[in-house]
């Protein structure tokens, strides 16, 4: 029997990821100088919560919050 490869976009499987460790995703547009616009690849993001903001000097992230990330991703590459 052959095998099937279904081609599934990163930032859906993202978002398949988040919610199988019980968190909710939301879809974003890529703004301003997102590193991603006019890129030609599938492409998605993982944004963790940061108290004070990405790219500050004083950025805050909880370990609770940087471990959920970790999930999300790990999830995500189990999933390839």
């Amino acid at each position: 029997m052959p095998t099937v490869i279904t081609l599934v976009a990163p930032a859906q499987r993202l978002s398949r990821a988040s919610n199988h460790v019980g968190q909710n995703s939301m879809k974003t547009t890529p703004s301003g100088g997102s590193i991603l616009r006019g890129h030609q690849h599938p492409s998605g993001m993982l944004f963790i919560r940061n108290e004070n903001g990405s790219h500050n000097p004083h950025e805050a992230m909880a370990i609770d919050d940087f471990m959920l990330g970790v999930r999300v991703l790990a999830d995500t590459i189990s999933h390839l």
